[in-house]
């Protein structure tokens, strides 16, 4: 079957091709060395999926089934995933995917809510501020940052 990922944006096609699944395609561009920043992976089951050294900065990876999937030195949100360490999927609050890894360049424990990319002290400040517009929704995001900083210790 013929698999195109395209961009979340502009809707261009960063790579296609005839494969199984559209887990096999995307492994495919990985290995390419495709650029799939911005790509528009929406629910895709990617469950064990290779995607080491993948550049995903902007993805959107909302309800996608990461589980497993090995995201070593993959680049989110212009950070690079530390293979050592590996992701931490932590759910969809408020419906957001959220995730967290330790960045290879910094070794800080970062967090990836949504379209949000930040450190955790980043996270929690942003949105427990008293000036964001949704401070009451966001106790779940707080909580999957509490969460994020659970497991990685």
């Amino acid at each position: 079957m013929m698999y195109q990922i395209k961009s979340r944006f502009t809707a261009a096609v960063l790579f296609e091709g005839e494969y199984g699944s559209l887990k096999l395609c995307v492994e495919a561009a990985v290995s390419a060395r495709a650029n799939l920043g911005g790509a528009d992976l929406r629910g895709a089951v990617l469950r064990d999926a290779y995607l080491g050294g993948a550049v995903l900065g902007g993805a959107n990876l909302r309800g996608a089934d990461l589980v497993g999937a090995d995201l070593g030195d993959a680049v989110l949100g212009g950070a690079k995933v530390n293979g050592d360490y590996g992701l931490i999927l932590a759910g969809t609050p408020n419906n957001w995917p959220a995730m967290g890894f330790v960045d290879a360049a910094t070794n800080d424990l970062r967090g990836i809510v949504g379209c949000q990319h930040k450190t955790l002290a980043e996270g929690r400040a942003y949105w427990s501020s008293p000036d964001h517009p949704h401070l009451v929704e966001r106790r779940e995001v707080l909580a999957a940052l509490d969460y994020i900083e659970a497991v990685a210790k």
